[in-house]
């Protein structure tokens, strides 16, 4: 859920940077929300395969040291949370300034935050923090529904919960 996610797979966003990457998302997301089990494996094996270039190297083009652990996923998903909260950080900036459907990656960098906390593919048998694990099910739903008010108290948890981590 959270690759399809940051691939802009939960919600458009304009004009993708690579309309595969785009395409792939909505598979992934797709495949996950109606538990498409048997699509897991192939979009996997594609997912890999348009990001070959990038699981080495870093953006800047350095060895990549990302912690991928399932720990490591919950401490971007509070990074992500952060930049949200930089851009959106009371419900008034919501209103004011509230993200355009199909213009902004906010509604699929919440999707992805939900996503990484162990949100949005059914959970995980041991989730790495049960309490961010239920404010992810609540990120993806307020983003999904595009319930500002909720979203914002969401998020605001969401910050609480991830002082737990070095984020």
């Amino acid at each position: 859920m959270s690759i399809g996610s940051l691939f802009g797979g939960a919600a458009p966003m304009g004009d993708p940077v690579d309309q595969e990457v785009q395409d792939l998302g909505r598979e992934l997301v797709g495949a996950v929300n109606t538990l498409q089990r048997d699509q897991f494996g192939p979009l996997v094996d594609s997912t890999i395969s348009v990001c070959g270039d990038f699981l080495s190297t870093s953006y800047e083009g350095q060895p990549s040291a990302a912690d991928t652990s399932e720990t490591g996923q919950t401490v971007y998903g509070c990074r992500i949370v952060e930049q949200t909260l930089e851009q959106y950080p009371d419900a008034a900036a919501w209103e004011s300034e509230e993200p355009k459907f199909g213009d902004d990656p906010v509604w699929n960098e919440v999707a992805a935050a939900g996503g990484l906390f162990g949100s949005g593919g059914g959970g995980t048998s041991e989730p790495v923090d049960a309490e961010l694990e239920k404010i992810g099910y609540e990120l993806i739903s307020d983003g999904a529904t595009m319930d500002t008010d909720g979203l914002s108290t969401s998020l605001d948890q969401a910050r609480e919960s991830c002082s737990n981590f070095d984020a």
